[in-house]
């Protein structure tokens, strides 16, 4: 029977109902921390020198991965074992546990950094330290906030943090003259402050117990652990190695070029960051449920379909944006926009395939996939930089995305059933060339044209997904009219 293959409307409804709610609550959190960053791109193009740039995007960008190794990224592991127990006591185990993990890192991390720099010449290195400090604590905070059920908390410290890195950014590079030390610190400030504000709130270190401390359970942490530190290394090689790679070849102003190019692919970052903080909560409450590879490939059918369609949208948008965003020189930046978004929208279905692993715990499957992933970017971007510069660093990024995703899409199959949405994809690919050309074409009519029809493309897309937001509205809008129950009329 068709009820069988798939759950009724009233259920998808209720799906999305729930699912949108935890959205919003982090697309608050959230946006405004990468919007301002995109806000502020041309007071960093203006005032910041393209080899400067660069040097801050590659320290930012292998502080964050030597911190996940380091530390394991024993957050996702808290928040993940947080969800296995109902009793307050029990998470509070976990909780203890985790953040016991978490200060072993960060002395290791300490004592590592202060042995690499009597042999490796870092620059601004006590601002480079204090990113990586506060990025740990951060995410310990935040984390164990979320497992807690506190968004609130959550949120504000997101809001908290975006004005910290807004005003220390603009106060040193305005009036100080301060170059990629300014981005640095700003960055580091905005983790550092926000997580003692979530300490004080939540009380992590605070309630934190040593004989909470469980070593089964830290056990279990580990294992559930280690495979996805091993994961971030290999994800890193496909979407951050190139940074290192474009460095040595072509200089780090090449790699402040490609760094502006990414701070537009934020745009696209900006709603699947939200999307995915709510998507692993999601999945993670999921996975007692006989029925979620039904609810994993509807969320999954629209997930492509509003990221695509975005993608899209975005080609005549950045036509217009870039200019007013960029000063300066910045060609080379705008030529790899458009292989950058589509790596950015394969990168982001990766991410979804990937928490859908996390949920049912096939780490090491994940780990797999990131392997191939990167040593096909690897091995493409040494063999194309040669012919294509900067262009190679994007096409590489795309071409190890698009293994990933293949490989996990084949190997959840295994776990939990779930379908691709093929038909999708076909006409999409030529919309994304014919759009991709008018983009390198510069006509503003075209492009104005272009985006008119795009809207048209997206509203037909996504149609069953308006129509069920529109039912859904339109419910509520009667259940609010209904006179209560046990109250008259006069």
């Amino acid at each position: 029977m068709q009820a069988d293959n798939r759950f009724d409307q009233e259920g998808r409804v209720d799906c999305l109902k729930n699912f949108f709610k935890t959205i919003f609550v982090y697309f608050i959190g959230n946006v405004a921390s990468r919007l301002v960053s995109f806000i502020l791109l041309p007071l960093y193009t203006g005032l910041v020198s393209d080899a400067e740039f660069g040097y801050h995007d590659l320290a930012i960008n292998l502080m964050t991965i030597v911190v996940s190794v380091l530390c394991i990224d024993v957050w996702t592991g808290i928040m993940r074992f947080m969800f296995d127990f109902k009793n307050i006591r029990d998470k509070r185990r976990v909780i203890s546990t985790g953040t016991a993990m978490g200060i072993f890192s960060f002395l290791i991390f300490t004592a590592g950094y202060l042995i690499t720099c009597q042999f490796i010449e870092i620059q601004y290195p006590f601002i480079v330290y204090l990113f990586g400090a506060g990025y740990i604590y951060y995410e310990i905070t935040s984390y164990v906030a979320r497992g807690l059920g506190k968004n609130f908390v959550y949120v504000s410290a997101g809001l908290i943090g975006t004005v910290i890195a807004a005003v220390t950014n603009i106060v040193l590079l305005v009036f100080f003259d301060w170059q990629a030390d300014a981005l640095i610190l700003a960055t580091g400030l905005s983790y550092l402050i926000p997580a003692i504000y979530i300490d004080l709130r939540v009380g992590v270190l605070r309630r934190f117990r040593l004989s909470q401390v469980s070593p089964k359970l830290m056990r279990a942490m580990y294992r559930y652990c280690l495979p996805l530190s091993i994961n971030s290394v290999s994800f890193w090689i496909n979407s951050g190695f190139n940074r290192i790679v474009i460095t040595q070849q072509l200089g780090s102003a090449a790699n402040g070029q490609y760094a502006v190019a990414n701070k537009f692919t934020t745009i696209i970052l900006l709603i699947v960051s939200v999307f995915n903080l709510a998507w692993q909560e999601a999945a993670f409450s999921m996975t007692n449920e006989n029925d979620r590879g039904k609810k994993y490939t509807f969320i999954l059918k629209y997930y492509n379909r509003f990221i695509g369609c975005g993608v899209l949208l975005l080609l005549p948008v950045t036509t217009f944006l870039f200019p007013i965003m960029v000063r300066g020189d910045y060609d080379a930046a705008r030529a790899i926009i458009p292989v950058s978004y589509l790596a950015t929208f394969a990168n982001t279905l990766s991410s979804f395939l990937g928490n859908i692993m996390c949920a049912e715990k096939a780490t090491m499957t994940t780990f797999t996939s990131n392997i191939l992933g990167g040593v096909v970017s690897i091995a493409s971007i040494y063999l194309l930089i040669g012919k294509f510069g900067l262009q190679a660093a994007a096409i590489s990024m795309l071409l190890g995305f698009v293994v990933i995703v293949i490989f996990r899409f084949f190997s959840i199959q295994k776990s939990v059933p779930i379908r691709f949405d093929i038909s999708f994809f076909v006409p999409y690919a030529l919309m994304f060339i014919l759009s991709s050309y008018i983009f390198y074409s510069r006509s503003i009519v075209a492009n104005i044209l272009l985006f008119l029809g795009l809207i048209c493309y997206s509203i037909f897309i996504l149609r069953n997904l308006i129509r069920m937001l529109l039912i859904r509205m339109i419910h509520l809008y009667e259940k609010q009219k209904r006179p209560h129950p046990g109250h008259s009329r006069h």
